[in-house]
């Protein structure tokens, strides 16, 4: 799924913008004055996608349209969710007296979702649904919990909180309508697109300690070293699992084998085009293997052997493209005086240009940033996701942001996915403004 358009009206009350993504190809920049709503479109998108629907309702607005085109399993097909304010009126009159009155027992807005898909031509609703703040009560009534166990609906609509688990249930009730006769699809089942969203706090992240019960802040340069450590344990794991089969059919493949082997030249080639391969695996510790040199009087067994380590070794083709790219983007930023080292066992290390060893929290908020930022768009974004960046500049010196967007592009290259940065940077923009809708400008005449 790609986003071909977004159309917000009365943003904060005030700002509406139509923002046409299509032909614009992949990569798309928003920027605009402070509190314009660059960050507020990265989290329409954020929150819609994951499901946190009740976001909506706190949010300003008074409508919002998005477009998505399924340009990969079905091609022509379009999604439209159209979310939309609507101002109700509770007639319901209280009798009860001021110390046992409801808190809220008038609330003023409820949030319409609703999704149209367009197949052939032909525009079709297939789902809607109907979010509400909860009624607030000083009083507790044992008739309030059972109800709210309950399962109903009313005019046409069935309350179904376990399809929107993501939704704020203590305060928000979520509630899902027939379409016709027939009962309603949640939401969610349309909406749950795949988005990426790094935000631009990005040096410390959340941890629920469940022991102490509360929430805790952890580096975030840390979970980079613990998750790359992970991954790259993994492959070797992989790697590992994959020689030790291989070993064990190897004599049963000599057996079987009716070559007559390769010649010298065909085997050093062969040897050749396998050495960098092996070199990198030294270089990041994932692998101590060696090529046997030709011999004559093996060359059938060898024949099948280097075969087999062919094999084995493109178990890791797609670690060391990320790790490759990972360490030449780096490496070119040229941290003042330090080097990046890559392991399986601690993930990466910063040394000193005298190799002593510096804590990654004693890294400058810069050069975390690029780590941070450079290992989610390697590592942790798969390609088939919408990827959202919010302020990539944050701690960058204006040489780095210059590369930034370079950078963004060589990663890129062999994926088709779309890309949506949102900056005050006018390096980072550089001379794409093609490629950019800047809000202050759309609403200078409003």
């Amino acid at each position: 799924m790609i986003i071909e358009s977004i159309a917000i009206k009365n943003l904060f009350g005030y700002y509406s913008y139509e923002i046409n993504f299509e032909n614009q190809g992949r990569l798309f920049l928003i920027t605009g004055l402070n509190g314009t709503g660059k960050t507020t479109i990265m989290r329409i998108l954020d929150n819609l996608s994951q499901g946190r629907l009740h976001y909506f309702y706190e949010l300003p607005f008074d409508s919002i349209d998005i477009k998505l085109i399924n340009d990969q399993d079905l091609p022509g097909q379009s999604l439209k969710f159209c979310i939309k304010k609507n101002k109700i009126e509770n007639k319901k009159k209280s009798n009860r007296s001021a110390d046992q009155a409801d808190i809220n027992t008038r609330p003023e807005q409820e949030v319409t979702f609703v999704c149209y898909i367009t197949e052939k031509g032909r525009i079709k609703k297939v789902s809607e649904a109907l979010l509400r703040k909860k009624e607030k009560r000083n009083t507790f009534r044992v008739s309030d919990i059972y109800l709210e166990s309950l399962n109903f609906s009313w005019s046409g609509m069935e309350v179904a909180s376990d399809h929107y688990p993501n939704v704020d249930n203590m305060n928000y009730s979520i509630e899902t309508k027939k379409i016709g006769n027939r009962k309603g699809i949640p939401f969610t089942f349309y909406s749950s697109f795949k988005v990426k969203f790094i935000e631009a706090q990005r040096l410390l992240m959340s941890e629920k300690d469940d022991e102490k019960k509360r929430t805790t802040s952890k580096p975030t340069i840390k979970d980079v070293a613990d998750k790359l450590a992970k991954h790259l344990k993994e492959a070797r794991y992989d790697f590992l699992d994959e020689s030790q089969k291989k070993s064990n059919n190897l004599i049963e493949k000599i057996l079987q084998s009716t070559d007559k082997g390769m010649t010298e030249e065909e085997y050093n080639k062969a040897r050749e085009d396998l050495m960098p391969t092996v070199d990198e695996l030294k270089k990041y510790n994932l692998a101590s293997e060696s090529i046997f040199p030709y011999h004559p009087d093996n060359k059938r067994i060898l024949s099948v052997y280097i075969q087999d380590q062919k094999a084995k070794l493109e178990i890791f083709s797609d670690v060391l493209r990320e790790l490759n790219l990972f360490s030449k983007l780096l490496k070119k930023k040229k941290f003042a005086h330090k080097e990046i080292i890559f392991s399986p066992q601690y993930g990466l290390k910063a040394y000193t240009d005298n190799g002593v060893p510096i804590d990654l929290e004693n890294l400058s908020s810069g050069e975390q940033n690029e780590i941070i930022i450079l290992y989610k768009l390697i590592f942790d974004v798969p390609s088939d996701i919408i990827l959202l960046i919010d302020e990539p500049e944050i701690s960058l010196h204006v040489i780095w942001q210059e590369e930034f967007m370079t950078d963004l592009e060589e990663i890129a290259k062999a994926r088709q996915q779309q890309m949506i940065i949102a900056t005050h940077s006018p390096q980072i923009i550089g001379n794409r403004w093609k490629l950019c809708y800047d809000l202050t400008e759309r609403n200078l005449n409003r």
